[in-house]
């Protein structure tokens, strides 16, 4: 599907208004969306397409957080657009993680954070392992197992 009319230099309004922002407070979940597929959809209108993924998952997080199959099940959504969505989510959520690595870990506030936010938006439980510095700050963290919604397996 070509862009009609209407939508003629859309998305050059939008690089434009980034350009002119330089960040994202001035745009809404459905734009930032928009513009995350232009890419990948490549001369066709995003703004039907972000919408019914907004309308499916109710926000950029949980659009992120789909797997490709509840993905492919939106209008608009191919193999190629949901896998790219998963992959941006992936890649969110590790930069997130790493982010937060060195994070004190007799600190139960400073941890109950970094805690959280790395277990947040996981839909399978995973068994991990951290590594703590002699200072008593995380450096690493390695999943050591990945299971279903309540049960993980393990060899030792």
């Amino acid at each position: 599907m070509v862009e009609n009319s209407g939508h003629n230099g859309h998305r050059e309004r939008m690089r434009q208004k980034f350009r002119n922002d330089t960040d994202l407070s001035s745009f809404t979940e459905q734009e930032v969306l928009e513009m995350l597929l232009f890419n990948v959809i490549p001369r066709a209108d995003t703004c039907d397409t972000a919408q019914n993924l907004l309308n499916t998952f109710g926000n950029l997080h949980t659009v992120l957080s789909a797997d490709i199959n509840s993905l492919c099940r939106v209008k608009g959504v191919g193999i190629k657009c949901a896998e790219h969505l998963v992959f941006l989510g992936q890649v969110f959520s590790r930069a997130e993680k790493e982010s937060l690595v060195s994070v004190q870990a007799d600190d139960f506030e400073s941890l109950s954070r970094y805690l959280k936010n790395f277990f947040k938006g996981d839909t399978v439980g995973r068994l991990c392992a951290f590594s703590i510095s002699r200072s008593g700050k995380i450096t690493a963290c390695t999943v050591l197992s990945v299971g279903i919604t309540d049960q993980i397996a393990f060899d030792v």
